[in-house]
């Protein structure tokens, strides 16, 4: 039995922001909610590369745009679920040219894949935990936590931000 479900209206009714790329890595949809967190239009997103529509900032620390290319290139190849529990990775900033905000993220990329079995579709789930980094509880709990129970906090404090905004 297949349910009528209209998987749009599903999208962009959730408070979490996700977006859908296709095998080529061209950003196919996005909800309201990836749209807000990312500060970015519908026309700036949709139809684009996603590593053009959201660019890494020049001279950013770290590997975040090589930490995101390999965990969509994991759920290509192996058609598994792949998580970066905490991710640094910067969006452009809408009022400053050129420039971009610093933001952490908590992203799981899920295949959807056609009638023969291989990936089509890649759904990103990626919540914005900047502020939950920057909590002085964070940096007490990085001491402590391994980089599961780090992923754990961030998903929760994301819920958390979620229900209080409701």
């Amino acid at each position: 039995m297949t349910a009528d479900i209209n998987f749009g209206a599903f999208f962009d009714a959730t408070p979490s922001p996700y977006l859908i790329l296709d095998t080529d890595l061209t950003i196919a949809y996005v909800n309201a909610a990836y749209l807000h967190a990312t500060r970015q239009t519908r026309g700036q997103l949709v139809g684009r590369y996603f590593f053009d529509a959201l660019p890494e900032r020049p001279g950013a620390p770290g590997d975040a745009q090589q930490n995101m290319k390999g965990s969509l290139h994991r759920v290509l190849d192996t058609g598994e679920p792949d998580t970066l529990v905490l991710q640094r990775y910067d969006i452009p900033a809408p009022d400053q040219p050129g420039g971009f905000e610093e933001r952490w993220w908590s992203s799981i990329h899920t295949p959807i894949t056609g009638p023969g079995g291989t990936v089509k579709w890649i759904v990103q789930r990626a919540e914005d935990v900047t502020e939950f980094v920057h909590s002085r509880h964070a940096r007490q709990l990085t001491e402590e936590f391994t980089e599961r129970e780090k992923g754990m906090a961030a998903e929760l404090y994301a819920r958390a931000d979620e229900l209080y905004r409701l």
